[in-house]
């Protein structure tokens, strides 16, 4: 059941987003959810980046409750992949007090994310926004939207790729707005002050 689809469209790599929210029910449970279909060029796969950062126990991730791919050749033999996935979110109304213990767990998610383990892996988000900093019924956040994070290799010169200007240009913080082509943790948080 389906009343609303949102729709984005990002360069410059001509990525389209559409996510719908739905009501799921699966095995005797049911609950809200966003279903979430991409189209564009071939990214890192979210799917892998929620699964590295849920085996790390990366705090207030969302549960993945469908992933799907389907890859075909796009324009000048570049693969072109489409995803769905289903995540649980809910609104709920907020005091300030709430609001600022939401801030600081988003905050704690990303810098989670962000530190490096034992294989000296880690994943940046680059994308915070509104759309994706999300609040469940019992008032915990999460974070969604993954598939611009990218599983990161420390002192990897791995950032400098063709997925630069994907924050919206409201959020970008000061050295993404000065041109620099790498992403720290720092990034990510600018654009969380950003938004909040």
């Amino acid at each position: 059941m389906c009343k609303d689809a949102y729709g984005r469209h990002r360069q410059p790599n001509s990525q389209q987003t559409w996510v719908y929210p739905v009501q799921y029910e699966a095995a005797g449970e049911k609950g809200s959810a966003f279903f979430k279909f991409q189209w564009g060029f071939k990214n890192d796969d979210e799917e892998a980046v929620h699964e590295f950062l849920l085996t790390r126990k990366v705090p207030h991730m969302p549960e993945l409750r469908f992933s799907m791919h389907v890859t075909a050749k796009g324009p000048e033999s570049d693969d072109w992949v489409c995803k769905g996935e289903a995540m649980l979110i809910t609104g709920a109304q907020l005091s300030d007090a709430e609001i600022i213990d939401i801030f600081a767990r988003h905050m704690h998610t990303l810098i989670s994310a962000a530190a490096v383990d034992a294989d000296n892996r880690y994943v940046l988000h680059r994308d915070i926004s509104t759309r994706n900093l999300m609040i469940k019924n019992d008032k915990s956040p999460y974070i969604i939207d993954w598939g611009y994070g990218r599983l990161c290799v420390k002192d990897e010169k791995r950032l400098l790729s063709d997925k630069q200007m994907v924050v919206p240009t409201i959020y970008m913080g000061i050295r993404i707005i000065n041109g620099c082509l790498s992403r720290s943790i720092i990034d990510c948080l600018e654009s969380l002050f950003l938004v909040l």
